[in-house]
């Protein structure tokens, strides 16, 4: 495991497109993604980008290396600064990356379902990584292991990995679970503090034959 270069983000992308294709949350999202794959790709390709761009948030993308050195998985962690000396020395003060990073909103929209607005509903704050003592916290905003690799362990590894870092700062650790994955979370000691399947995203369908729900779960400091 080694921490992502910007040279990693093509291997990474095709990594999310591969594990996260067929996901029900694509599904309700861009129900014409196969219809209009180029559209598809050129969206999480740009959502990616910006995200790796993002300003004023700190951010760790560690990937796992086979020894060809193939990128088989990554996760991607985040949360608010807390340093705001690591945080300039990082970004700088005239960063060209805000400037670089693409608009969404210009993206076609011939795979995307019709816009629905914020969909963490005020009932749900904890939802929100920058809101409250979750400022502090690290939040796994996407674990991908590529299909022909999943199943050995590897993802744990991931997050284990993550897990440590986040020890040895005291801090939390959160995320938004897979409805069926609480147990393997919880096997590396993550407990369900609430469901995000509530309020709007229920209102979008946010339950069907694959996923009935989304699940939050934190890992409180050791």
């Amino acid at each position: 495991i080694r921490s992502a270069t910007s040279s990693d983000l093509p291997t990474i992308i095709s990594l999310y497109l591969v594990d996260f294709w067929d996901e029900q949350l694509m599904e309700m999202l861009h129900p014409y993604r196969n219809k209009n794959p180029a559209d598809f790709e050129r969206f999480i390709q740009d959502m990616l980008t910006e995200r790796w761009l993002t300003l004023g948030l700190e951010q760790y993308v560690d990937v796992l290396v086979t020894e060809g050195g193939k990128i088989v998985g990554f996760a991607w962690w985040r949360r608010s600064w807390q340093d705001e000396q690591k945080k300039q020395d990082t970004e700088g003060w005239l960063t060209m990356r805000e400037s670089l990073a693409l608009p969404l909103n210009d993206l076609p929209k011939s795979n995307c379902a019709p816009s629905s607005g914020r969909t963490a509903p005020p009932t749900q704050p904890w939802l929100a990584p920058r809101n409250g003592s979750r400022q502090k916290a690290w939040m796994l905003l996407t674990l991908a292991v590529h299909p022909a690799f999943q199943k050995k362990g590897l993802g744990t590894m991931l997050v284990k990995h993550g897990l440590a870092r986040a020890d040895e700062e005291d801090q939390t650790a959160w995320l938004i679970s897979r409805e069926g994955l609480e147990g393997w979370y919880g096997r590396l000691g993550f407990v369900e503090k609430g469901r995000a399947n509530i309020g709007e995203l229920a209102r979008l369908g946010w339950r069907g034959r694959d996923v009935s729900g989304e699940t939050g779960l934190v890992r409180e400091v050791p």
